[in-house]
C-alpha cells in the first residue's frame, strides 16, 4: 500500500507499506534497494520511470532472509536499465496534450447590457432612476463611445 500524506510541493513523496501498519510506532516503511544499494523514498520519487528494468517486492520470509530485521517490513527492489556496448540508440518520448471548453458562453454586448442594468437598477429601486442615459445608449450602439 502507498499513499502521500501532502500535496504540498517538495513534501509530496509517497509512504510504503509492504506489510501493514503496525500499531507499536516501530517503523513500518519497507527497505528500499535500487540497483542493490539502500535508498529512501526521495530516491524513489524522483527516479524516472523510463529509466526501470525491473521492480520486486518482497514481504515474505525471504525478505528477512536476504536481510535480515531491516527486511522485516518488507523489501522494495528496483533494478534500472544499464547502458550495453554497441551503437548509440536514441529513444525519444513526445507527449502532446490539447484543450478547448466544454461550452463557450455567449456574451453580451455594451448596448444589451446598458439596458439589462438600468432595467435591473429600476426594478430594484424606482427611486435610483437609470444610471445609462438614453443617449449614452444611443451613442455607444452608433460606434460614438468606441475605445481603440
Amino acid at each position: 500500500m502507498s499513499f502521500s500524506p501532502s500535496g504540498e510541493p517538495g513534501a509530496d513523496n509517497a509512504q510504503f507499506f509492504v506489510r501493514g501498519v503496525t500499531t507499536f510506532g516501530y517503523q513500518s516503511s519497507p527497505l528500499i534497494l535500487i540497483d542493490g544499494f539502500e535508498a529512501t523514498t526521495d530516491n524513489l520519487a524522483r527516479l524516472q520511470p523510463d529509466d526501470i528494468e525491473s521492480f520486486s517486492i518482497l514481504k515474505d520470509a525471504s525478505a528477512t532472509v536476504l536481510y535480515g530485521a531491516r527486511g522485516a517490513n518488507g523489501i522494495i527492489m528496483v533494478n534500472t536499465k544499464a547502458g550495453k556496448e554497441g551503437p548509440v540508440k536514441l529513444s525519444v518520448r513526445l507527449d502532446a496534450n490539447t484543450s478547448m471548453p466544454t461550452r463557450i458562453v455567449e456574451m453580451l454586448d455594451g448596448v444589451s447590457y446598458m439596458k439589462l442594468y438600468n432595467q435591473a437598477r429600476i426594478t430594484r429601486d424606482p427611486l435610483l432612476g437609470n444610471f445609462y442615459s438614453e443617449q449614452k445608449i444611443q451613442s455607444t450602439l452608433n460606434g460614438e463611445n468606441a475605445m481603440i
